[in-house]
């Protein structure tokens, strides 16, 4: 069973009246001006307390966040991992449901508005848009069964990006279509940060505390 992988916002008090560090730049100043926490995915920081965030449990280590710091017009839900060890492991978003949207047109133009807006942060992304089933190979694909298609594992349609190095502690985002158990696609973005092999042996100790 795949497990979906998937925070009250930082205000920031500042001296108005100090006057700026001699020799300081004006891209430093705005750096030091932006709490770390809120230049994370939706204002969620990677190893985020979970103090830190409004949220509801759904099961060990997968939160709801009822309340997201910087919301996404594009997406509706976002969910966090997370171990009281480390804090925030990952971020996943979905978008609305697109009903009626069996070629995929809907979704795939809010995919690629996404990827257009992520590129600018996180440099080209490797693209995945193919079908490589039976259907497709048979000859008996068409433009309406491109929902189908991806329900069944037949089609990808992926955007991921690798950054040479953490991009404020994201190392992948991964952006692409998901299907409904009823043909309905929507779009889903995954954020990995760079506390990922702490969050796999926080998950493993959790597994291990109820043998």
């Amino acid at each position: 069973m795949r497990m979906i992988r998937l925070l009250a916002t930082l205000s920031v008090l500042g001296a108005c009246s100090a006057p700026p560090a001699t020799g300081s730049s004006d891209s430093a100043a705005a750096d030091t001006a932006v709490p770390e926490a809120q230049r994370g995915p939706f204002g969620i920081a990677g190893g985020m307390a979970l103090d830190d965030l409004s949220v509801e449990q759904l099961q060990p280590g997968l939160y709801l966040v009822t309340d997201v710091p910087n919301p996404h017009v594009d997406f509706e839900e976002v969910y966090v991992t997370a171990w009281p060890s480390t804090g925030v492991c990952s971020v996943r978003a979905n978008s609305p449901v697109q009903s009626s949207d069996s070629t995929g047109a809907r979704t795939r133009e809010i995919v690629m508005r996404v990827a257009t807006q992520l590129q600018t942060r996180y440099g080209e992304p490797e693209i995945t848009d193919r079908c490589v089933g039976y259907l497709c190979r048979q000859g008996y694909s068409n433009p309406s069964m491109w929902a189908y298609e991806i329900l069944q594992g037949e089609r990808g349609y992926m955007y991921e990006f690798n950054p040479d190095g953490p991009v404020d502690h994201v190392t992948a985002v991964h952006l692409g279509a998901m299907v409904t158990n009823y043909a309905q696609p929507f779009a889903r973005l995954e954020y990995t940060f760079d506390n990922a092999e702490a969050c796999e042996s926080a998950e493993a100790a959790s597994g291990a505390e109820s043998l």
